[in-house]
């Protein structure tokens, strides 16, 4: 089964104390905001912006899997619970990667059409090790469903899930796509050098990569391509003073398309380091991915357009003037 990561927005990441939500990744059985519509945004009261993962989606499948990436267990987990969970074919654990032991998340009572705040206990002997969480739905009952928040942890807790770059780099080669790409306005933009793991191997091309530095702006443009976010197949953004990584996440493969996306970066990183990291251990059909950034408008370019703005606005000024003007002159 190909798991789809349908994730996050990207979401600020400045200082190591600061919490991040955890990312997951699904088969296409969850997606974001999966939840009752009136549920989506009495979230937003409860201070720290949420995310939202959930069964109700637009195709939504009789069964489906989430697993978030690999955090360290802290001592408590907190997070909002809401529908089902815990009914039959309604599961959410939380999983000991080392030992494959689970414990089940269950709230206090059924949620159902409220969201309820659940505060879990970790096992002392897990805190600090590897751990999963893990959410199943295969509903029992007509009209079962269930929703939940995404953990917002320390980024220390979370570095365990990030790309490792302390490795020599390879897989990744110029051009690295599936062939035949299909662009955006027929052709590639003027300037655009594509990098991707779709190289001699194919699909079974496997390594990790990292970018030429860049000065961070307030956001990052980029053409992508492929399957960023399943299995195996990853991509983030990492500054180079503080060397946290923010990873990059897209609501749906962009699949064999080149497709323009915006990620919002941190304010505090503006004018900072920064480089594209990305990784690919996925040797199966589907295990690749492409980028390129997209080149950025020159001064002078700028310049050129602001002129030209400016030229349309007098023009457009000047001829809606111009019946007062007349009507002016009449008397």
């Amino acid at each position: 089964m190909c798991l789809i990561v349908v994730s996050l927005r990207a979401q600020p990441v400045s200082r190591p104390q600061d919490l991040v939500p955890l990312s997951f990744t699904t088969d296409g059985g969850f997606c974001l905001d999966g939840v009752v519509p009136e549920l989506v945004s009495p979230l937003g009261e409860q201070g720290s912006p949420q995310t939202i993962w959930g069964i109700v989606c637009p195709t939504q499948l009789a069964t489906g899997r989430i697993e978030s990436d690999t955090f360290l267990a802290p001592p408590r987990l907190s997070m909002f619970l809401a529908g089902y969970v815990g009914l039959p074919g309604m599961r959410l654990v939380l999983r000991n990667v080392a030992s494959g032991q689970e414990i089940e998340l269950r709230p206090r009572s059924t949620p159902e059409f409220q969201w309820q705040a659940n505060d879990f206990a970790v096992p002392p002997d897990w805190v600090g090790h590897p751990v999963q969480i893990v959410g199943e739905h295969a509903p029992t009952g007509p009209g079962y469903w269930f929703g939940f928040t995404a953990p917002r942890l320390p980024y220390a807790s979370l570095a365990a899930g990030m790309i490792q770059t302390n490795r020599p780099q390879n897989g990744f080669c110029r051009g690295g796509a599936f062939p035949g790409m299909v662009w955006p306005r027929g052709s590639p933009p003027h300037g655009v050098v594509t990098l991707g793991s779709y190289c001699a191997s194919g699909d079974d091309d496997t390594g990790w990569m990292a970018s030429q530095a860049f000065t961070a702006d307030s956001y990052l443009s980029l053409y992508l391509a492929g399957y960023p976010g399943s299995p195996g197949v990853r991509l983030a953004v990492e500054n180079l003073e503080n060397h946290l990584q923010l990873p990059l996440r897209v609501t749906t493969f962009p699949r064999e398309i080149w497709q323009l996306y915006n990620f919002p970066l941190p304010a505090s990183w503006k004018g900072k380091p920064i480089r594209l990291v990305a990784e690919d251990e996925a040797a199966r059909p589907g295990g690749w991915l492409a980028f390129a950034l997209a080149p950025r408008a020159s001064v002078g370019s700028q310049l050129s357009f602001a002129v030209r703005l400016l030229v349309l606005s007098l023009v457009l000024f000047v001829v809606s003037s111009l019946p007062a003007v007349c009507a002016g002159t009449r008397y």
